[in-house]
């Protein structure tokens, strides 16, 4: 059985390492960059801390000529990770729903469902400048 997600190490610079190797495999291709996210804390990064540092490394391998197409956050909404009991340790949602308790599935927003909001729009006026 899987373990929590919170003791998984975090490791930005890891992003822009990956994305160099995979721009010199298929220099002609254009990257996406899916399920990329955090529980609400891993190995000491806050869920804010670990979105502002993978989009910042993001940024930077574009500015080196990258060509990353877009970054796509896991998950948009809770969800059970493999299984796991549902909390804190398993839900890596910008939306949380409480999935055991709600029988409408609210979405409530966390704090970075806003900063994703904030991200991407900064991204989208730095794209049309």
């Amino acid at each position: 059985m899987m373990s929590h997600f919170d003791g998984a190490p975090v490791d930005p610079p890891g992003l822009s390492r990956v994305l160099n190797r995979f721009h010199r495999w298929f220099p002609k291709l254009e990257i996406v960059i899916i399920e990329n996210g955090c529980i609400e804390s891993a190995d000491n990064f806050t869920r804010a801390e670990y979105l502002r540092a993978h989009v910042r490394e993001v940024t930077r391998a574009r500015a080196l000529g990258i060509p990353v197409r877009a970054y796509i956050y896991w998950s948009i909404t809770s969800n059970r990770e493999w299984g796991l009991p549902f909390g804190a340790a398993s839900d890596f949602g910008l939306f949380h729903i409480d999935l055991d308790n709600d029988p409408e599935l609210r979405r409530v927003p966390t704090i970075c469902a806003d900063l994703y909001k904030q991200i991407v729009r900064e991204e989208t006026v730095q794209k049309s400048q």
